[in-house]
């Protein structure tokens, strides 16, 4: 492909870069394979990109997308079917911690803020996301030196191809590593098909949002949901909000529900 520039944008086509400084737009970006995205200023997305055959996000990929930089990326998807950023392995910040975190929001982020299906990697980060369905869609989700939020917000939550479907600010199929000096806040965590789950940070579960009527779940609840845990040591939560002294576990705010294999 050829290299393409704009108002705040440029790509280079040798190394799939995508470079953004202090863009303010409405375009749409879609890499038919491995993406480079650079952060440099305030930038600004705004969009309408609703679900396609070949691309369903703002910012998509058919292969990766890694996010980095010093500077600060907001999108805002204006389509209820769309993403907000999607490929099948996604990853957010720089290593190592030390460095200016790379900062991303995704508001109204239509049905899923970010979707990374195979693996989700968010490092060095400030992550803030909403959606009506999942604010983040993953495989593996692997989160160090990082501060993340996934909120539920009204939209249409049943409009993409899954059809009725449950609504989670974090849904995941596969190993998770939340590292010491994380915190992750969200609406409900659903962890299925786990083989290893170690959290040395804090994630604190809210269960003040409204469950899909039609999911297809053994327990309908909002809150912390695990399924198909490959280990046989269980999930530890506790009730309340943690103390400020505190650096490790998972708690359960507004009447957080739990069902699996939880001990609470």
């Amino acid at each position: 492909g050829a290299n393409v520039s704009g108002d705040g944008y440029e790509y280079t086509a040798s190394d799939n870069t995508l470079a953004f400084t202090n863009y303010d737009g409405r375009e749409i970006f879609y890499h038919n394979g491995e993406l480079t995205v650079t952060l440099s200023g305030a930038n600004t997305i705004t969009a309408n990109a609703p679900k396609t055959t070949t691309n369903n996000a703002i910012l998509g990929a058919a292969t990766s997308i890694t996010i980095s930089g010093t500077g600060s990326l907001a999108i805002n998807q204006q389509a209820d079917t769309g993403f907000g950023i999607s490929a099948p392995t996604v990853t957010i910040g720089d290593e190592p911690a030390g460095k200016t975190k790379t900062k991303v929001t995704v508001t109204d982020g239509g049905n899923r803020a970010i979707y990374g299906w195979r693996a989700i990697t968010i490092q060095n980060a400030d992550v803030t996301v909403s959606a009506s369905e999942k604010a983040i869609r993953g495989g593996s989700l692997t989160i160090t030196d990082s501060t993340v939020v996934a909120n539920i917000v009204e939209g249409s939550p049943d409009v993409n191809s899954q059809g009725v479907d449950d609504i989670w600010g974090i849904k995941t199929n596969g190993n998770i590593s939340i590292g010491a000096g994380s915190k992750v806040t969200t609406d409900g965590f659903r962890i299925d098909t786990v083989m290893s789950a170690t959290i040395t940070g804090i994630v604190i579960v809210d269960g003040d949002y409204q469950q899909s009527a039609g999911a297809d779940l053994v327990s309908n609840i909002t809150g912390l949901y695990v399924d198909n845990l490959n280990f046989s040591t269980a999930l530890t939560a506790v009730r309340g909000e943690p103390a400020s002294t505190v650096t490790s576990g998972i708690y359960l705010i507004n009447d957080a529900a739990v069902y699996g294999n939880v001990q609470v």
